[in-house]
């Protein structure tokens, strides 16, 4: 959840396996441990660096992203989905679109799915969102940016 990039971060809080907490799953399977789950972690997050090194971009992943939405929306799917969802106050966070998953229906966003986090993971989302917000505040200075937005 969280910014899609650096400061997004898994909700470990909620992950199973067969529907096992994967704090228990992990306890009675020694094969992984917290420091795999974190390599696999970082591995993902940061696998569209490694797909910009070699092919340049990461618009076929955004394009097959675009897809799944837009066929969400056309087949009234109600899907949960990992979207930019604007915060009204869920964890703490207002005024600021940031990655969450929601329901998708016909008309887009149905609602947004509030998964109950811990107080680690708040705390994860409330710096993601200031971190975006700094991102546009900062867009918000850049001339270039001011005229664009006027058009």
């Amino acid at each position: 959840m969280g910014e899609h990039g650096d400061s997004e971060f898994a909700v470990w809080s909620h992950a199973n396996v067969a529907g096992v907490k994967l704090e228990q799953w992990l306890q009675a399977n020694r094969d992984l441990n917290e420091a795999d789950l974190v390599e696999l972690f970082i591995s993902v997050r940061d696998a569209a660096y490694s797909i910009i090194n070699k092919k340049g971009a990461t618009y076929y992943g955004i394009a097959v992203a675009l897809a799944r939405i837009t066929k969400a929306i056309l087949d009234d799917e109600n899907a949960v989905l990992p979207l930019s969802v604007f915060q009204e106050g869920q964890y703490g966070v207002e005024n600021v679109f940031i990655g969450q998953p929601a329901i998708v229906g016909a008309h887009g966003i149905v609602r947004p799915v509030n998964i109950p986090l811990n107080d680690a993971e708040t705390q994860k989302m409330q710096a993601s969102a200031k971190e975006l917000q700094a991102i546009i505040d900062e867009a918000w200075k850049n001339p270039e940016f001011q005229a664009a937005s006027k058009n």
